[in-house]
């Protein structure tokens, strides 16, 4: 068997305002986009893949390592997020303008 690409499902509410939240605090660039789905690719083998509709704010599971975790707290505010948890100075979870929680820590 052989996996081409792991996707991470995040649900929206409106495409335009995720998208820009993803690009501004990740620097992520849509590979696809429309109002109803948008492909968020880091590499070549990870997307994250928003899906417009009807949605409650969840836990996702979704993280990423970064090397400057309060410059990610600063864009996350800036871009219309919000810090759900600062967990000590270099570990936090932020949720995006949806809700969705996506927990930051620094690259080892």
């Amino acid at each position: 068997m052989k996996i081409g690409k792991t996707y991470f499902m995040v649900p929206v509410k409106e495409m335009a305002p995720a998208v820009a939240f993803y690009r501004s605090v990740f620097g992520l660039e849509p590979a696809y986009e429309s109002g109803e789905w948008t492909e968020l690719p880091h590499g070549e083998r990870v997307s994250i893949a928003l899906h417009r509709g009807e949605i409650a704010a969840q836990k996702m599971g979704l993280g990423f390592e970064v090397d400057d975790v309060d410059d990610i707290l600063r864009r996350t505010e800036a871009a219309g997020g919000r810090i759900v948890e600062p967990l000590g100075r270099r570990i936090a979870i932020v949720a995006d303008p949806d809700g969705n929680e996506i927990s930051i820590m620094p690259v080892r």
